[in-house]
């Protein structure tokens, strides 16, 4: 357990749900979507408590739809071409 953050070395949790958050454009969008509350949304960011598996899931499935609305899906991303190729 790192002593700062009380978080276990290596969890990765608290990074996913900021980074869910910063896609959805803050915490208020994130927890909306969630359906819990802000204060504890930015205590599982901080590290302050642990994130449930379940809302993990569930971070990720947003932060997926997300990036699909957006049009960064790498699959729906467009190539560019070599105009030379034509040639």
């Amino acid at each position: 357990m790192d002593e700062r953050s009380g978080m276990a070395p290596g969890d990765i949790k608290p990074g996913i749900m900021r980074t869910a958050c910063e896609l959805m454009g803050g915490t208020a969008v994130l927890a909306q979507r969630l359906g819990i509350s802000e204060a504890m949304l930015r205590r599982y960011v901080s590290g302050s408590f642990p994130v449930p598996d379940t809302l993990i899931l569930r971070a990720l499935d947003v932060m997926q739809e997300q990036r699909e609305a957006r049009g960064t899906h790498a699959a729906a991303a467009p190539r560019d071409t070599d105009p030379a190729a034509d040639a």
